[in-house]
Order: structure tokens, then sequence, then C-alpha cells
């Protein structure tokens, strides 16, 4: 099967430099798999999938000219594969037709397949290529299902992007990007069921009242490198308040103060799903003031346990063990059982 021809007339199929024939739907309709494409562009080949855009697995042959380059890599979790390919284009818009058919070959594979797009850390953020002008996609990536996880670090994301990718994949996660529509896909009622969010305190508060309402995430895992408090807390412990879905709650942060985590117990008092909540630092440093002195383990410690007073669903809450007080732990591990015991009842009756 000939997928290329040379770039150059002159040369032979087999050089350095080569053209895809066709387009993407074309090679997926000649039975063409991810894998193929993928040997086809071993170093120290070059595949050219339109005038400005091209893919390579050596990222420092690509074309001295472009301005733009983003790298996809590609895990099997079943068989804990990982593949990384390059693309290099003169701008994020020449990248669209390439990312949108590399997900639409990797979407027509057999395998279940996690993906990680991720660009240089600069500031501000190059933009991720605007998949939702590929007015297909969003139809093929919802009815094939293998891509079950989507991991987007250090890019810019517009909000037609950030809403395609909340319908079609079931865990989105984002690293450090800037996200332009992010509140209304959490908000949704056809955002992912788990959402790993590592942010600044900027995007942080874009979204935090989108958990309310309509929201189908079941679970939210945070990484914030800052101190959590303030508006931006307010707002989503506001939105914790009217969330109806949430089962998983993971908040790494880098400190959080008394009424901050008091405000956090309150908002989740009588959540009607939630089982699982977790609170951790961002780094594994402890100074002497994060160890608290006795009363503010205690007071902390007893916010919890009048917490679980009124919340008989929750079944496991864990924060770091050098605030806690020891002497009201038994309380709190009795009533954790007493909750896992009701949620057994519940799932027999």
């Amino acid at each position: 099967m000939n997928l290329f021809q040379p770039r150059n007339k002159e040369n032979s199929p087999d050089d350095d430099q080569v053209t895809l024939i066709g387009s993407f739907a074309d090679i997926i309709a000649q039975g063409v798999s991810w894998k193929d494409f993928f040997r086809a562009c071993v170093p120290p080949r070059i595949v050219w999938t339109s005038v400005d855009c091209c893919c390579l697995t050596d990222q420092s042959q690509a074309p001295i000219d472009h301005n733009y380059a983003v790298d996809l890599v590609v895990q099997v979790p079943s068989i804990d594969s990982k593949q990384v390919l390059h693309i290099s284009a003169q701008n994020a818009q020449a990248a669209v037709g390439t990312l949108a058919g590399l997900l639409l070959l990797l979407a027509n594979g057999k395998d279940e397949l996690e993906l990680t797009f991720q660009s240089f850390a600069t500031q501000p953020r190059h933009p991720f290529p605007p998949l939702a002008s590929d007015t297909g996609l969003a139809t093929v990536l919802s009815a094939k299902h293998k891509i079950v996880a989507v991991r987007l670090q250090f890019v810019d994301v517009d909000d037609s992007t950030c809403q395609l990718l909340a319908k079609t994949i079931p865990r989105m996660e984002y690293r450090q990007c800037t996200v332009e529509g992010l509140h209304q896909a959490v908000a949704s009622n056809q955002c992912p069921s788990k959402l790993t969010i590592s942010c600044t305190l900027q995007e942080f508060a874009k979204f935090g009242t989108g958990l309310g309402g309509n929201s189908v995430v079941r679970s939210m895992d945070l990484l914030l490198h800052f101190w959590l408090q303030g508006e931006p807390l307010h707002d989503f412990c506001r939105g914790l308040e009217h969330n109806l879905g949430l089962e998983t709650l993971v908040i790494r942060y880098l400190d959080i103060n008394d009424d901050g985590w008091t405000m956090l117990f309150h908002a989740l008092r009588f959540h009607p799903t939630l089982q699982t909540l977790c609170l951790q630092f961002t780094d594994d440093f402890v100074d002497n003031f994060r160890r608290l002195t006795p009363e503010r383990r205690t007071q902390r410690t007893q916010v919890v346990l009048d917490f679980l007073e009124e919340n008989r669903v929750i079944q496991n809450v864990t924060w770091p063990i050098f605030q806690q007080d020891q002497e009201l732990m038994d309380d709190i591990k009795s009533r954790l059982e007493r909750n896992r015991g009701t949620g057994e009842e519940r799932e027999h009756s």
C-alpha cells in the first residue's frame, strides 16, 4: 500500500521527506492504522500532511521555518505502550487538519487510548489548534469510544475546542493551561465524568461555580499551586453546595486557612453523592506553620466531626495527619464506618 509520494519529484518514495497521498479519511478507508502511520514517521523520515504541517518522530529535524509545535503522546494502558509523535507547522491553524486527522486515525483503532498533547511552557501559552473547526470530528469521537482520556499541557484552549472535548472524552486533564469555556463545560450535562486540573489561581477562579446544577463530573482532582482562599474558594464552595453528582473530590493546595477549611466542609455537609474527600498539600514539605498549634488541630478536626454528624453518605475523608487531633480521630473513624454500613444497606435495598 503506497501511502506517500516524494516531496520532491526527482526523489523516491523512500526518501526522508514524503507527502501523504490523499487525506486522512482516504487512508483510513484503505485500512491504514495508527501503527502503520507511526512506523512511516520513524527517523529520518518527515511526513508532510499539508503544505504547512508535517509529522516526525525526531523533533530536532523539524523545519527551521516552522513557528509552531505540539507533541502527541499515545498510550495504550492495557499493554503499557507509549509512542510520541511531533507535529510541526507554520502556526496552530495550519495544524488543525493534521491533529483532527490523527484523532480520526486513533479513534478508528481497536485499543482504548490515552492521549497527551503538550507544548513548550511559554507565557503566554501557545494556542492549541482549534479542533472544533473540523465539523466531523465530534461525531466520530462520540461514536467510536476508543479515546478514553486526553491530557492537555501548557497550551491555550479556545472555547469551542473545550466544549468539543468535554462532550466526547470521558476523562479530561488540563495541566497548567489557559482554557476558555471551562465553566460552561463543567456545568454542562455533557462534561467529562473525570476531570483533573492543575492550574493557576486565575484559571481556578474561572470554573468554580460551574460544578452546580447539571454538572455530571463524577471525579475531580485539583492540583493547585496557590493558597486556597478568598473569593475563588467562595465561588468554588458555592458550586459544591448545588452539586448533585460528584463522588470523588481530591484537592491539593499550597495551604488553606481556618475560615476556608470551615467553608469547604460547610459546603459539602448535605452533598448527596460524595463518597471520597481527600485534602493534601501540593508538596511534601512540612514546616511548623503547617503543623498548626494543638488548638487549631482540634478546631479543624472538630469541623470534620461536625460535618460527619450531618453527612451520612461520605465514606472516606483524609487530610494531613499532622493537622489532626488524634484524640478525636476515633470518633471520626466510627462515623465513617457508620456511613459505610449505611451505604452497603442502600446498595442491597
